[in-house]
């Protein structure tokens, strides 16, 4: 793993200096709310929850505020070749891969690690967790002083919730923040004793503020080579599901037509989708009520590499096969959420159809299957 390393000048230890960090976090809000444009780069680095492999991106974004404090214009920019735009009125994400466009009524859903969406949370955590808020040792971020305020909001064996911003001590905006999350997996009211940790480090730098070339975004358009984005509708009950073949680790190869007459359970996931992974235990334990019947479940991985996925099974303890280099078969079922699952008739035709993970996956499927089974 490629260890990504910030140069902090000083440890990252400390004793709180009376309210000074009170007194730093308000300014550096009334400062940063001030502001009517911001432009920056941010280079993000982010551990998944799971693999513990680190993912980068950088992005270009250009924020204008509409009120201080409130909605905002916006464009973000990313290494991939997507393009965000919200003018004001809607949403345009454009794909540079592709040439096409979508558009959605979410016109004010800002960059998530703006300098205004901190100064939100930091105002919020003044608000809700003040105690919990230390001035650590001033450092230096891209050879410049600044102050490093953490917030930590838990701090157990177990679970660990903590957050370091470091913000320039002359325009207040941050320039480097990591966020830390360990602790007990869960969704809604689903909880598991999986073990989830996730790191992810924001460095922002060629800062511009209140720019006078600053884009119109509120008069944006359209590229005129840009076509609209294909919607994919999710294949549904009835339809035969299309032809398939894949291998597992091993190489041993599972296709359509070796399925035949059998009922499956297939599922589409990837190692660090949080849903996927709840839906493990129970995927393994279907594998053991209808081993040696006419039943076949397996999971389908998207995109992970085998090394991922091999230490996916080892964790998990996995018996159940993974067959690997899904992406061209997500694209053929139509699938765009994770997990999928769909169990298969005898026939080939599709039995049913469900999307996401709920507590009660289990007693659905089963049904669905011993229906098939004409039990």
């Amino acid at each position: 793993m490629i260890r990504y390393i910030v140069p902090f000048a000083v440890a990252l230890f400390g004793v709180t200096v009376s309210n000074a960090q009170t007194t730093i976090l308000e300014k550096a809000i009334k400062q940063i709310n001030q502001y009517q444009t911001v432009s920056y780069k941010q280079a993000i680095v982010s551990v998944g929850p799971f693999d513990a492999n680190e993912t980068k991106l950088s992005i270009m974004s250009d924020v204008k505020q509409i009120t201080p404090g409130g909605a905002r214009l916006f464009r973000m920019a990313d290494a991939r070749g997507y393009t965000n735009i919200g003018n004001g009125s809607t949403r345009i994400d454009l794909d540079l891969n592709e040439n096409t466009y979508r558009v959605s009524d979410k016109a004010l859903d800002e960059p998530e690690g703006s300098p205004y969406y901190w100064a939100k949370f930091m105002q919020d955590k003044l608000a809700s967790a003040p105690t919990k808020i230390k001035q650590l040792a001033d450092t230096l971020i891209n050879a410049s002083p600044a102050y490093h305020i953490q917030i930590k909001l838990k701090d157990t064996v177990n679970a660990r919730i903590c957050y370091d911003l470091c913000l320039d001590k002359k325009t207040l905006l941050p320039v480097y923040t990591k966020q830390y999350l360990h602790g007990q997996f869960g969704k809604g009211d689903i909880n598991s004793t999986l073990l989830a940790t996730m790191a992810t480090e924001n460095r922002y730098t060629n800062y511009r503020i209140n720019a006078k070339n600053f884009p119109n975004l509120a008069e944006y358009k359209i590229p005129v080579n840009f076509r609209p984005e294909k919607k994919v509708d999710l294949l549904t009950a009835g339809t035969k599901l299309p032809d398939w073949s894949l291998q597992d680790l091993e190489g041993k190869t599972y296709s359509e037509a070796s399925s035949k007459g059998k009922v499956i359970l297939v599922d589409l996931f990837f190692v660090n989708c949080g849903a996927c992974a709840l839906s493990q235990p129970v995927l393994a334990k279907l594998h053991e009520k209808y081993k040696g019947s006419d039943v076949e479940i397996f999971s389908i991985n998207t995109s992970d590499t085998k090394d991922a996925v091999q230490k996916y099974i080892a964790k998990n303890n996995i018996k159940y096969p993974i067959l690997m280099k899904g992406a061209g078969i997500a694209k053929k079922f139509q699938v765009s959420a994770y997990p999928t699952f769909f169990v298969v008739d005898k026939q080939g035709k599709i039995a049913s159809v469900i999307e996401g993970y709920s507590d009660d996956f289990e007693k659905t499927v089963t049904s669905q299957i011993d229906r098939e089974l004409g039990r």
